[in-house]
């Protein structure tokens, strides 16, 4: 599980995907997973649709129960009024019991004659008439559906008992309509006798048409409250599955991807494993190759070094990336073999470099499985005195995603120190520890990653933390070496912010053997 959270795993991953025979695959993979988020996201679509409905139709129903509550409720405080109907004090607590009221937007006191007096216009007179009632509920109160006076009371409902009446506005649930846009509802007695309220569209629910594709779902539901003798239906837009929008196809061919992506760790394993047996038998009979990338002095353009770098291909000839078969020796123990095939190959191949040419220097990789061996030193001390070479001329190059323990690894480089060789900080930036490093280990150089090598053309946040590493390692009396460099326009730049420091990248020469490797400054590689 960790290796599976591990950033660079993936990069391995996705880099080992590559290779043509596992494109195929991938692709199989991807239709695959295209195809199964497609159903997902149509079974999805429908569940998330009657889902809505049903929450729909429950906001209703409950919305207009608590409208019928505060109705009959009001109802009762105005029959408690003790006052002289429609008399001053009767009124003033009229308006005191609208003011607590939510729905509710106006009330009064009814006779044979009509209202007498309300909230809104005080005492009437004459009453204002009422028109016959539209329906009687349960315990016997009036309801009228629509009922207006003078422009107030347009677009109200009444609910009138004994001699008190309320007015509900109807826009009482236009909250609720406007969070369901595409559905349509009505709210009705139990057995459908009398509609109590349409929605804004005015939709007959029962009268909508439903698609008879066999291919169309239709959304639609009853929910009822028996004990209130209300219904409320509500019926969704139909969902044709197969009428699927283009942004449905762009989620599935998404999904399609991402299965195929969570696919690769298997297709890896599968791929990987007579991969891996191959690199057994090539590490067991020293098959591993070395190209040497050229490090350059910005100053002066002067070739002072180089970077061995390992290399391996397949039994088919395909050159596998070193990210891939690197990931594979350390998982399978194999990369401590990897590094002494190519100390002991890269010490032969430069042998004459490395004793001649004072500054001249190589630089070599080396992981936390070597720093966790007791005899990686050991080899490389018996190797550069076999070859009779100063350790000095060794550098070896540590990456900050090591995860060995700070205090194991500065033990190791401090030994290693001491006995001539230096030590560099590989890949500065990309890791998630490198100032810890800096603080805890005694390196000899940073080697910038090109990730900020290659903004500082750019007006970026990179750039602004490159001056600061340049500013950092000038502090702290180490050298740099910015990698990645392929124009002559981030060389000049580099320059400037760091005169005299060492440059490694295309623009410079591209991995090559030992033979190529050219004497002088960096112009003579044009032709390499």
């Amino acid at each position: 599980m960790n290796k599976l959270l591990n950033s660079s795993y993936w990069i391995i991953i996705f880099k080992f995907a590559r290779r043509k025979k596992n494109i195929l695959a991938f692709t199989l993979v991807s239709v695959l997973g295209f195809f199964l988020t497609l159903l997902a996201i149509c079974v999805f679509k429908i569940e998330v649709a009657d889902r809505e409905l049903h929450d729909y139709g429950e906001s209703l129903l409950t919305r207009i129960i608590m409208i019928e509550d505060e109705a009959k409720k009001t109802l009762m405080e105005i029959q408690s009024i003790e006052d002289a109907s429609c008399s001053e004090g009767y009124i003033e607590k009229l308006r005191f019991i609208h003011l607590n009221a939510t729905y509710i937007t106006n009330l009064g006191y009814v006779s044979d004659a009509g209202v007498d007096c309300d909230v809104i216009f005080g005492k009437n007179s004459p009453p204002s008439l009422l028109p016959h009632s539209d329906f009687i509920l349960n315990d016997g109160s009036l309801y009228w559906s629509s009922l207006s006076r003078n422009s107030e009371n347009v677009g109200v409902r009444g609910i009138s008992k004994d001699n008190a009446i309320v007015f509900i506005r109807k826009s009482e649930m236009a909250d609720i309509y406007n969070r369901y846009p595409f559905n349509t509802s009505r709210i009705e007695t139990y057995d459908g006798s009398f509609i109590f309220h349409n929605s804004p569209k005015n939709v007959d629910a029962r009268q909508t048409k439903i698609a008879s594709s066999e291919f169309s779902h239709s959304s639609n539901k009853r929910i009822c409250n028996i004990e209130r003798n209300l219904c409320v239906m509500v019926v969704g837009p139909f969902i044709a599955e197969w009428e699927i929008p283009y942004s449905i196809f762009f989620i599935a061919i998404c999904g399609g991807i991402i299965f195929g992506v969570i696919m690769l760790p298997f297709i890896f394993f599968v791929e990987s494993r007579p991969l891996l047996r191959q690199l057994r038998r090539d590490v067991k009979n020293g098959y591993i190759s070395t190209v040497f990338q050229p490090l350059v002095r910005m100053s002066d353009g002067e070739v002072i070094g180089v970077e061995a770098l390992a290399r391996w291909s397949d039994e088919e000839g395909n050159v596998i990336s070193p990210d891939v078969f690197i990931e594979l020796a350390e998982s399978d123990k194999l990369i401590c073999d990897i590094t002494k095939i190519i100390i002991s190959k890269t010490l032969y191949a430069l042998l004459s470099r490395l004793r001649d040419e004072n500054e001249f220097y190589v630089s070599i990789n080396i992981s936390v499985q070597d720093l966790e061996s007791d005899m990686f030193q050991d080899f490389l001390e018996s190797e550069t005195a076999r070859y009779a070479i100063s350790p000095s001329r060794v550098v070896l190059e540590l990456t900050e995603r090591s995860t060995m323990e700070l205090a194991k690894i500065e033990m190791k480089v401090n030994a290693l120190r001491q006995a001539g060789y230096r030590v560099f900080l590989d890949d500065f930036g990309s890791g998630y520890s490198g100032l810890a490093y800096l603080s805890q280990l005694p390196v000899d150089a940073i080697k910038v990653d090109k990730l900020f090598t290659q903004a500082v053309t750019t007006q970026s946040t990179g750039t602004i933390l490159l001056h600061e590493i340049c500013q950092i390692a000038q502090n702290m009396q180490i050298d740099l070496i910015f990698e990645g460099v392929e124009t002559e326009e981030q060389a000049i730049m580099l320059s400037k912010i760091a005169p005299c420091q060492v440059g490694q990248g295309w623009l410079y020469g591209r991995p090559m053997e030992a033979y190529r490797i050219p004497r002088g400054n960096y112009t003579s590689l044009s032709s390499v």
